[in-house]
């Protein structure tokens, strides 16, 4: 029986195929959560600035910021998450989110979406902030051999067979680097804000952003203050490097450690 807006075959039809469980249901604008005037992207304490490429595993874009080509239009987020099984749970396409409705479950609660694998396994969580602030809070996906884990209240931990990098988790920006993170079986690739420091006789200073390879090895970013505590000289405060970066590595292998490359384009 109906309301006489729709007709008995079409409602009998969408009881046979409910609409609810089509591939992609779950899904809804950003645009209309973050405003026409475009939006930030974070991930757990880390924002980007003029970055397109921001995580790519194995050649692909998993995660990337970009320019539309309309006037004044908004910026273009496309990812891809998957859960810790390599299953795909979701995907970003131009600022529209599209949900797995095979996911074991999808909620969104006011301006928080989280996607669960399991009971209590939450794999990815995204917060929308009035800010006009997109936030990756909590993720933890498997991509190939690749694996990605970590929230905003700890450390992000990118994983390769051969790799290890524990992600800063202060508040900063990513500014100038080509990508910030690019991850291959073999090597994990970061990108920083500065690989290095030029400094004139006269004592002024220029960041020049790139990249730190890492193969075969474990790297962290410790806080200077807990290396003075275990002895380690503090660092050249001095130096007029805006982004000065402390760096512990711990090798695999023979030849493992890391490689810093200058992004294209600086000149000393």
């Amino acid at each position: 029986m109906t309301n006489g807006i729709l007709a008995l075959s079409d409602v009998q039809e969408a009881r046979i195929a409910p609409k609810c469980l089509e591939r992609g249901f779950s899904s809804f604008d950003l645009n209309k959560i973050t405003g026409k005037s475009g939006f930030d992207l974070q991930v757990g304490n880390t924002r980007f600035l003029n970055l397109e490429r921001i995580i790519d595993i194995d050649g692909e874009s998993i995660l990337a910021l970009r320019t539309s080509n309309l006037s004044k239009a908004p910026p273009l987020l496309y990812a891809k998450f998957y859960d810790r099984s390599g299953n795909v749970i979701g995907e970003i396409i131009k600022n529209e989110w599209l949900g797995n409705p095979d996911t074991f479950d999808i909620s969104m609660v006011k301006n928080r979406i989280e996607v669960r694998s399991d009971k209590g396994m939450i794999d990815l969580r995204l917060l929308f902030l009035p800010s006009r602030v997109v936030v990756i809070e909590k993720l933890i996906m498997c991509c190939g051999d690749i694996e990605i884990k970590g929230d905003s209240k700890n450390e992000f931990i990118v994983s390769s067979p051969d790799a290890i990098v524990h992600l800063p988790n202060d508040d900063h920006v990513i500014s100038g680097a080509p990508y910030w993170i690019s991850a291959e079986k073999h090597s994990l690739g970061l990108g920083l804000n500065c690989v290095m420091t030029f400094v004139n006789p006269d004592r002024i200073g220029r960041d020049i952003p790139g990249t730190m390879m890492v193969e075969g090895a474990e790297v962290w970013f410790p806080d200077p203050e807990d290396i003075t505590k275990e002895g380690v000289p503090p660092p050249p405060v001095s130096l007029p490097n805006s982004a000065f970066r402390l760096t512990r590595v711990k090798t695999f292998r023979e030849g493992g450690g890391i490689t810093l490359r200058p992004a294209s384009g600086w000149k000393f």
